[in-house]
């Protein structure tokens, strides 16, 4: 639970980069969308792999500390990715997404599959509460996934709906993660 609660902490500001960079927005007006999908997206690996790494660690002994500096780390290092241009462009205005986006996202949807594999053959090791709401965080996150890799404008219905998975799977975080 450690881990995937300063793997969230992480996330959660990624997720905040990507509210406030969305078109429409005031706080950085001159941004193109291509930079939210980005961070979208970094904020889905982060997740992911938060959630693939915390069952393949649960029983090592790790100072908090230490959790932490590493989830630091990674937002920094997500943050950089966007910030300096390294990743590869994700919607090109007019026209939609690209490739590199659709295979992110099928990418993101892959590790999760694998987390609820080693998840489940973990599942005697947890707590049954903690199991089911991780295996529904793991589920809503990948229907969001799916959601979002057809969109073709923005304020259609797959992104509504995405973003409904993505915050049903947040609920089941914050209910096994604080509760």
């Amino acid at each position: 639970l450690l881990m995937l609660g300063c793997g969230y902490f992480s996330v959660g500001v990624l997720d905040m980069m990507h509210t406030l960079t969305f078109g429409g927005m005031p706080f950085f007006p001159d941004i193109e969308n291509n930079v939210t999908i980005q961070f979208w997206i970094v904020a889905r690996f982060t997740e992911a792999l938060a959630l693939l790494l915390a069952p393949l660690l649960m029983h090592r002994k790790y100072q908090p500390r230490t959790i932490l500096t590493i989830a630091l780390l990674v937002l920094l290092l997500a943050t950089s990715l966007v910030v300096f241009e390294r990743l590869p462009v994700m919607l090109i205005a007019g026209e939609g997404l690209t490739q590199a986006k659709i295979i992110s996202e099928y990418l993101i949807i892959l590790i999760l599959l694998i987390a609820a594999t080693t998840l489940h053959h973990r599942r005697q090791q947890l707590d049954a509460r903690v199991l089911k709401l991780t295996y529904v965080s793991i589920a809503m996150t990948i229907a969001a996934e799916l959601a979002f890799t057809p969109y073709a404008d923005l304020p259609g219905f797959s992104l509504v709906g995405g973003h409904f998975f993505k915050l049903t799977s947040l609920w089941a975080n914050y209910n096994h993660l604080v509760n």
